[in-house]
């Protein structure tokens, strides 16, 4: 971990850190996204093989969200992809939900229907 002096709240950074931070933020190359580099090629996957056996797995957004109806009421607890648990609630009725969280198992059993416009 690449920890500076003034990461700690209750530390005051020192003058010689303030120096050295501002003498690597110098030589650091710009990450400008305006920022007009030298040219490069652009190459995709090298020819004759394919994309899906290379491990490269289709990007999903995880915040896409569904009307449901939840029959009773449930928590949903699952883990993150970091490992962290989360734990969340939800009542009956009509709602709006995470995708992710309408198709998960435990909402299915739980009688959660997404709604699809006729």
């Amino acid at each position: 971990m690449n920890a500076k002096p003034w990461d700690n709240p209750g530390t005051p950074p020192t003058d010689a850190a303030v120096a050295q931070a501002a003498a690597q933020a110098a030589s650091t190359p710009s990450a400008d996204p305006n920022a007009i580099g030298p040219a490069t090629a652009q190459s995709g996957p090298p020819s004759g093989t394919n994309v899906a056996t290379q491990g490269a797995a289709p990007e999903v957004a995880k915040d896409i969200t569904v009307t449901v109806m939840v029959p009773k009421a449930f928590t949903l607890r699952m883990m993150t992809d970091n490992g962290a648990h989360i734990e969340q609630k939800f009542e009956t009725g009509p709602q709006e939900m995470l995708l992710e969280h309408a198709e998960h198992w435990w909402s299915k059993a739980n009688g959660v229907s997404i709604y699809h416009k006729s």
